[in-house]
């Protein structure tokens, strides 16, 4: 009977789910895209209805009427400026544009009705249905009853109407619907309109029945999110009974609280947000994918990613900074308020550096590095008052704690990225704000945590820090700030960096080159929760007192923006706008008039560097000719060549003068690079004597990897004499109900070109597929020189002597021609990322026999003109040349090439196809090669296997393949003449 009555008192749960998940489904049904804005859509029509109803007085109805023609406008401005105008960069970029719309509403719904609860008018009469010892509002009997008829309003749209089938096409294939007479862009507008309403019906109804905060109502969409994702976000009827699910789970965690063990939990405050938490994170994993293949498109907001081309300032310049740096809290006139704005900008820095690690380097958005922040600053509270473990010994523990919450966090990133990652760590937030820092034993009593006052060191001795003192203070965050900087300067440039970019790319393309790609993600998120938790440290070191509403999931919101001003990839960006936005706070402290706009004026600079980046090439090429006519007007007035010449004395003068203090900083850093490298065990005495085994390290011998090289011996000329590097056993790869490929069996040996032909729709991937771990077989095997690798990962038989190139080309898009080919040496690299964050010298040399081994590839290929430019933009047959070249340089001995001639013309094709036979008697390595032209494959390959619906109908020679009749009649259609030439197409 218990449950029975709490399931009843959940129906208004229910329908508020329903209504908001039913709207979101709606926009990523027409547009693919996941709304994350839609709680603020619901809530500033919520705030319009109040408006009208209690300043103006009108009736209910014309309310209501006038609210849902608010939130349908919402989303019209929102498709058009967010969703269309950030279409051409990426779908993440359109996600992150509804992020800003979320701060910028919430930001101004804050400042324009306040952030205190009010009570909205009710739309249904007063009253209510007593539910044993509870009520039901008839507010809440109307709001179900609502979201049923919309429901089922939306399904037969959706299900019966050519409208719906329209939104649907143009979310599909906006070229294809184009084509049917169908406008994509009207119909995703119309979407969003629905979608807008949708969402204001909701936030008015359940405004009508709780209470209206800005800051409370956005995040009532969350659990919709879920039931979304749980129901299979295109889906509307599973929206409806995921709905049901998470509505009927959030109502019935209070009667749990007679359950031992979990009664106790759910007692607690945030309980139910907690449960939801942890069904939203199985769910997310559950539904999620081994690899995400990342479209070749441009990276949008996370902008051209060049980790091994850093340019380097002039040490002059470093050390000028440097000393500014140190010496401007002295400067008389600086006041209190200045040096605590300074310590927040580096926690701002320390942020926006773990973000720019996180999403800008590893394409995995975070809306939920406010709750990393609170668990560092919150758990530094817990080591000072319970263990009596004071700064800086609590510095790196608050860290630890921070990171292994952002791993546990990231395990959910092991199968999700993008738009449903954004989804989970918001969640993450909402669980932390509702449950973690509401926990007596985690937060203290009195909802707020204080520690002392600090005196690191001995009276009168040294050292000896107040840390009651600004400037403490700032000099000790100054110097995590810095090790922060160089560290990740470091990453940036070394192999964990460019691995880092690699599965932002393409996760399938990174594993393929040996790539773990679910250990650097969970790399990526421990080192940014890891700085978050210190940021969380420091922030606490310098405050004494923090209190939930600081890590409030907005705070998530502003972080983010701060790493998007600051170019979302740039550390040193990063720095600057977290001094920038520091800066505001101290404006807006001074100037009375602009008083409470500081929100809003954070949310807008967020919105205004999205805009930038959409139309940055329009702005660039509309600016570019006056800005070079001024450019060279000013160059030639006096006034600037006495500047500029001036300047030059005074870089020269500053160069000379700061040589002994850049010695001396030279000198210091070597001391400690020495200490350091003792500790990693890689002291210079360490390596004495041994340059043969550092050569083995950075070599990569122990991956088993091939140089390329010339053979030592001819290969014999059998082939039944050679060994077999790759074979197919028996494979059978099934989709459901369709069998792609039944029974496969072949063979590839030492130094042999083998060819896989067939008509499309053969089956040819798909076995290619399931040769290198992306399928798992139902039934038969692969073997790897001599291993039965069919349980194996795709990286690790990479490393064991695998490489591949893809049918549709997985170049890194942002990466340069060389970083691209730099990625393919992951394998020969055996040092770490402890190395490479203090950059020791082992993994200096490493990167050095790194660049040293792709400059061969690069003279091999032709390619050392066009190295340093990214491969976006580059001529269709050179980015084939670069995908074979990245695939030579990891020095595999099997190499597997689907369709490496596609898109090239017949004399691109032949020279493809000679340098195809020079690689091999070269380097005796061994080729399965998947092609259309026929002339092509049968001029290069020593043998040739044949897929007809997803069967070998044949195998033989060249010749033999080309009488066979079971071949003719399948796929050459004739006999090709023997004389035929490499560029014809078959």
């Amino acid at each position: 009977m218990r449950i029975l009555v709490y399931s009843a008192l959940s129906l208004p749960l229910i329908g508020a789910f329903a209504m908001f998940a039913v709207g979101i489904v709606v926009i990523y049904r027409a547009s693919r895209v996941l709304n994350l804005a839609h709680g603020a859509m619901a809530m500033v029509p919520a705030y319009v209805a109040y408006t009208l109803a209690e300043t103006m007085h009108l009736p209910i109805v014309p309310t209501v009427v006038v609210g849902l023609a608010a939130g349908a406008a919402l989303g019209l401005v929102v498709e058009r400026v967010f969703v269309r105008g950030l279409r051409h960069l990426s779908v993440t970029a359109q996600t992150v544009g509804t992020v800003a719309v979320l701060f910028l509403l919430i930001s101004v719904a804050a400042k324009v009705w306040g952030s205190a609860p009010r009570r909205a008018a009710t739309v249904f009469p007063a009253g209510h249905v007593s539910v044993g010892a509870g009520q039901l509002s008839f507010g809440a009997i109307g709001l179900f009853a609502v979201a049923v008829v919309l429901a089922a309003a939306m399904l037969a749209l959706f299900q019966y109407t050519d409208l719906g089938l329209a939104m649907r096409g143009a979310a599909a294939n906006r070229r294809a619907a184009a084509l049917m007479g169908v406008n994509p862009d009207r119909v995703t507008a119309l979407a969003w309109a629905i979608g807008g309403a949708l969402a204001a019906v909701s936030g008015i109804l359940l405004a009508s029945i709780t209470t209206l905060t800005p800051y409370d109502l956005p995040l009532q969409t969350l659990p919709a999110f879920v039931a979304a994702l749980l129901g299979g976000i295109e889906s509307l009827s599973g929206a409806l009974w995921a709905s049901a699910i998470v509505g009927l789970l959030l109502g019935l965690v209070p009667a749990a609280s007679g359950v031992p063990v979990i009664g106790s939990l759910a007692g607690q405050t945030g309980g139910p947000e907690l449960t939801l938490t942890l069904v939203a994170m199985v769910v997310m994993y559950m539904r999620g994918q081994r690899f995400s293949v990342a479209a070749q498109e441009r990276g949008g907001l996370t902008g051209e990613a060049r980790p091994s081309s850093r340019k380097r300032r002039s040490p002059a310049l470093r050390a000028v900074l440097l000393i500014l740096a140190v010496a401007w809290v002295w400067l008389p006139g600086v006041s209190y308020s200045v040096l605590a704005n300074a310590s927040l900008a580096i926690t701002y820095a320390i942020v926006g550096i773990s973000l720019v690690l996180l999403t800008g380097w590893v394409g995995q958005i975070s809306l939920g590095h406010a709750a990393l922040v609170g668990i560092g600053a919150f758990g530094t509270g817990v080591l000072a008052r319970s263990f009596g473990l004071s700064f800086p010994f609590n510095l790196p523990v608050a860290a630890l704690l921070a990171g292994l919450a952002a791993v546990a966090l990231g395990a959910v990133a092991l199968r999700v990225r993008g738009l449903y990652l954004a989804v989970a760590t918001l969640i993450f937030s909402w669980m932390a704000d509702h449950f973690l820092f509401r926990s007596s034993w985690f937060v203290g009593t009195g909802g707020s945590s204080t520690i002392p006052n600090t005196v690191f060191g001995t009276k009168g001795g040294f050292p000896n820090f107040d840390l009651s003192s600004r400037r403490v203070i700032y000099y000790f965050g100054l110097a995590i700030l810095s090790i922060a900087v160089l560290g990740a300067a470091n990453l940036r440039s070394s192999k964990t960096g460019r691995a880092f970019f690699a599965v932002r790319g393409s996760e399938t393309a990174a594993a393929s080159l040996g790539v773990d790609v679910m250990r650097y993600k969970l790399l990526a998120f421990a080192i940014s929760g890891a700085l978050a938790g210190a940021a969380g440290n420091l922030a606490m070191i310098d405050q004494r007192t923090v209190v939930p509403d600081d890590f409030r999931f907005t705070v998530s919101l502003l972080y983010l923006g701060i790493a998007v001003v600051g170019g979302l990839t740039s550390v040193g960006g990063v720095v600057v706008a977290a001094a920038v936005f520091a800066a505001l706070r101290e404006v807006f402290f001074r100037v009375d008039a602009l008083s409470g706009y500081l929100e809003v004026v954070q949310a807008t600079l967020l919105v205004a560097a999205i805009l930038f980046e959409a139309h940055r090439g329009t702005l660039r090429g509309a600016l570019a000719a006056p800005a070079r006519r001024v450019s060279d007007w000013a160059r030639g007035l006096p006034p600037t060549r006495a500047v500029a010449g001036a300047a030059e004395a005074a870089e020269e003068w500053i160069g000379r003068a700061t040589e002994p203090l850049r010695q001396g900083l030279a000198a210091g850093r070597g001391r400690v690079l020495g200490v350091v490298r003792q500790l990693l065990g890689s002291a210079p005495s360490a390596l004495d004597g041994k340059d043969d085994e550092l050569e083995r390290l950075v070599d990569g011998e122990d991956a088993g990897m091939a140089a390329v090289a010339r053979l030592d011996h001819p290969l014999p000329t059998g082939r039944g004499e050679r060994g077999v590097m790759l074979e197919g056993r028996d494979i059978t790869v099934r989709f459901g109900g369709l069998t792609a490929v039944s029974g496969a069996s072949l063979e590839v040996c030492q130094g042999e070109i083998v060819g896989l032909i067939g008509p499309n729709g053969a089956g040819k991937t798909t076995l290619f597929n399931a040769l290198c771990g992306l399928n798992q077989p139902a039934e038969g095997s692969a073997w790897l020189l001599g291993r039965d690798v069919s349980g194996v990962p795709v990286h690790e038989r990479a490393k064991m002597g695998l490489a591949r190139t893809f049918q549709v080309l997985q170049l890194f898009g942002d990466l340069s021609v060389r970083d691209n080919l730099l990625v393919a040496t992951h394998l020969h690299n055996s040092t770490g990322v402890l190395r490479h964050a203090v950059a020791t010298d082992v993994a200096i040399r490493a990167e050095h026999t790194a660049h040293r081994r792709v400059a061969d590839i690069l003279d091999l290929l032709d390619l050392h003109g066009i190295a340093d430019r990214p491969v976006a933009g580059l001529p269709f047959g050179t980015l084939r040349l670069v995908e074979l070249g990245r695939a030579i340089v990891t020095g595999a001995p099997v190499v597997l090439l689907d369709e490496p001639a596609s898109g090239l013309d017949s004399a691109e094709t032949e020279r493809f196809a000679t340098l195809l036979r020079d690689l091999r008697d070269r380097t005796g390595v061994s080729m399965l090669l998947i092609e259309h032209d026929v002339a092509m494959v049968t001029g290069v390959s020593d043998y040739i296997y044949v897929l007809n619906m997803g069967e070998l109908i044949a195998e033989g020679t060249p010749d033999l393949i080309r009488r066979d009749p079971r071949v003719v009649a399948a796929y050459l259609g004739n006999s090709a003449p023997a004389g035929e030439t490499v560029g014809a197409r078959g």
